[in-house]
């Protein structure tokens, strides 16, 4: 057993090395600056960002109510094949209506930037929680079986999320989660 850890040990010694070779992780990117007030909408802050989108904190004009604003991340720079893929997470999202998955209020572009509007939740995400350890047992199923719950009603409407994980799965002030972000989901035959 002692010469198989030492053998072990030799090679996760040979893979460090192979790292030390690799550039460093550039930092993430400064959140970007808010923008002006638009359509319908008056964004406040940044709230999340991910590969492909920037989420803001905004007021809803008309409605005079809180939302989550989305926009994609490149704006104008955006391809063409990005912008298919934002539509198609608007649209995905917006077919859904589970309890515990964040509703889309609104979809629609302004001077060739598309956007869609959220239901803002308050509070953080399940992969902040966890940061802080792990949950104790019965909070976990009290978190995952409405979200087991949500993402069987979005397969029975015909619809894969495929990006599922700890920061995708918001928890409100009240402790109830929701599902969001299906930018990579895929719409299927239900």
């Amino acid at each position: 057993e002692l010469w198989a850890t030492m053998a072990l040990a030799d090679d996760l010694a040979t893979v460090s090395q192979l790292f030390e070779d690799l550039p460093a992780v550039a930092p993430a990117p400064p959140p970007t600056q808010v923008p002006a007030p638009f359509a319908n909408f008056i964004p406040i802050e940044e709230i999340g960002r991910g590969g492909m989108g920037v989420v803001y904190r905004a007021t809803q004009r008309d409605l005079g109510r809180t939302v989550a604003l989305k926009m994609i991340l490149r704006g104008p720079l955006a391809s063409e094949a990005d912008v298919a893929r934002f539509r198609a997470e608007a649209e995905s999202a917006a077919q859904l209506n589970h309890p515990n998955i964040v509703p889309v209020h609104s979809v629609g572009e302004y001077n060739g930037q598309p956007y869609f509007s959220m239901q803002y939740i308050e509070g953080d995400t399940l992969a902040a929680r966890l940061s802080e350890g792990p949950l104790p047992s019965h909070e976990a199923a009290r978190i995952l079986l409405p979200i087991c719950r949500a993402i069987a009603d979005a397969n029975r409407n015909g619809v894969l999320h495929r990006d599922l994980k700890p920061s995708n799965i918001l928890i409100d002030k009240t402790g109830r989660p929701f599902v969001t972000d299906f930018g990579l989901a895929k719409r299927i035959e239900s």
